[in-house]
């Protein structure tokens, strides 16, 4: 049985000749060890306050390639360790300028929801979620009205992200899409 039965008869309340692995492996740190590849240097690029504005600009041009490229070494290490299926995620966000963060930079979601850009103890980016931006109804009513761009760009990107993940591992496992956190 290869991976793709495995997990369809599951779903389908038969018994797979094994218990199908579902990986949960979405951070460049656990795939960049499993991979054996050397972790970005995110540590000295954000104390840089030179280099700030450059990694926004890096951040908010090339959003869909980061995300491709973390998706896709999340699934080349899922593979390595012979998971049937592994949890691939679109999300839009942009870098911001801001105060709340030690290197200055954020990241704001289209759901309305503000994440710290960071870098963990192996130089890997970590992206933590602080704080919801919107507090009333009318905050949201506001937000979702100036971010109807990005709301059109999101509808527009994710099957494109999704679909070419499982073009190009859906032979050797299973891309399970996810549209946000």
């Amino acid at each position: 049985m290869d991976f793709r039965e495995r997990i369809l008869t599951a779903l389908n309340h038969e018994e797979p000749d094994r218990v199908p692995v579902l990986g949960l492996i979405i951070d460049q740190t656990t795939s960049n060890k499993i991979l054996g590849k050397p972790p970005p240097d995110i540590s000295s690029m954000l104390r840089n306050p030179e280099l700030k504005d450059q990694m926004k600009d890096i951040v908010n041009a090339t959003w869909n390639e980061i995300l491709y490229d973390t998706f896709r070494d999340a699934l080349e290490a899922a593979i390595k360790l012979g998971f049937d299926a592994n949890w691939t995620i679109y999300i839009s966000m942009q870098a911001i300028d801001t105060l709340e963060t030690k290197p200055g930079l954020a990241c704001h979601e289209i759901w309305g929801r503000a994440w710290e850009i960071s870098a963990d103890e192996h130089d890997g980016i970590v992206m933590n979620y602080t704080h919801g931006l919107c507090t009333t109804e009318e905050e949201w009513d506001a937000w979702v009205s100036a971010k109807k761009q990005l709301h059109d760009e999101l509808i527009k990107n994710v099957a494109n992200h999704h679909r070419r993940l499982a073009d190009n591992y859906g032979d050797r496992i299973l891309p399970l899409g996810y549209t946000g956190m």
